[in-house]
C-alpha cells in the first residue's frame, strides 16, 4: 500500500511542519515573554497565567498579520496540509521564474 504510506508520510510531514512553525514565531515567544514576567515581578500563579493568556492571543494575533500581509495566507489549522502543498506549487514557481531571468 504505497499510495497508503506516501499519504501518511506528507501527513506528518505537514504536521512537523505545522508544529515547528506555529512552535518558532508564537509559542517561543510567550515563553520567552511569560519567563521574563515570572523573573521580574512579584505576580502570583494565577496573574502570571492570565497575562500568558493575553501574551498568546497577541502573538497569534501578530503572526496571523504577518502570514497575511506577506503571502496573503489565512492561517486555518485544518486546511494547514493543502496550505503547504500549495505554498510548495507556488515557490516551485517563484524558482523556476527566477532561473529563467
Amino acid at each position: 500500500d504505497m499510495p497508503e504510506l506516501s499519504e501518511k508520510l506528507k501527513k506528518a510531514h505537514n504536521s512537523s511542519l505545522r508544529g515547528a512553525l506555529f512552535d518558532k514565531e508564537v509559542k517561543r515567544k510567550v515563553v520567552f515573554k511569560t519567563d521574563s514576567i515570572r523573573a521580574n515581578s512579584t505576580l502570583n500563579l494565577a496573574e502570571i497565567q492570565k497575562m500568558s493568556k493575553g501574551i498568546f492571543k497577541t502573538a497569534r494575533a501578530e503572526f496571523e498579520t504577518f502570514l497575511k500581509q506577506k503571502y496573503n495566507f489565512k492561517l486555518i489549522l485544518d486546511n494547514f496540509d493543502a496550505a503547504i502543498e500549495e505554498a510548495g506549487k507556488q515557490e516551485k514557481l517563484k524558482y523556476q521564474d527566477m532561473k529563467k531571468q
